[in-house]
């Protein structure tokens, strides 16, 4: 893949990214560019966070889809339950409960300028709120 197929954004993310020795991999679509990093963490065993361009603004939005995956049926009241509480704890991260998983969410102003700063500061919240919030989950899918 050539750089020229990433959207600003992203360039400016992968630069960050190699500042501080972080691993990542890249794709690219006919409209999207896209930056993924793999973190584990104390409580739980995989998050691969994604920063998502769709333009050369400073639009990204930021997803780690499957953080809870394949919620059963059954336990969907409960898991939404703990949806709601973990979205009323925590700041900068959304969770929701689609069709199947739970995934993580953030989106970025689209007016900032240090956008490769702000990625490397939601890779940490993104992973110590999963690593906080991953024992509620489980609680919800095993009760």
């Amino acid at each position: 893949m050539s750089e020229g197929t990433l959207f600003k954004a992203s360039r400016e993310i992968i630069s960050a990214l190699e500042a501080k020795g972080i691993k990542y991999t890249t794709r690219t679509a006919e409209k999207m560019s896209t930056v993924r990093v793999a973190y584990s963490g104390e409580n739980f065993s995989s998050l691969e966070i994604s920063f998502i361009s769709t333009d050369d603004d400073n639009d990204v939005a930021v997803r780690a889809w499957a953080y809870i995956p394949s919620v059963p049926k059954a336990k969907r009241p409960q898991v939404q339950e703990t949806v709601n509480a973990m979205n009323a704890k925590f700041r900068y991260v959304k969770f929701v409960l689609d069709e199947e998983d739970v995934n993580m969410e953030f989106d970025f102003p689209v007016r900032v300028t240090n956008v490769g700063d702000i990625a490397t500061e939601i890779i940490s919240r993104f992973t110590n709120i999963a690593d906080e919030a991953y024992p509620e989950f489980m609680k919800a899918m095993w009760a």
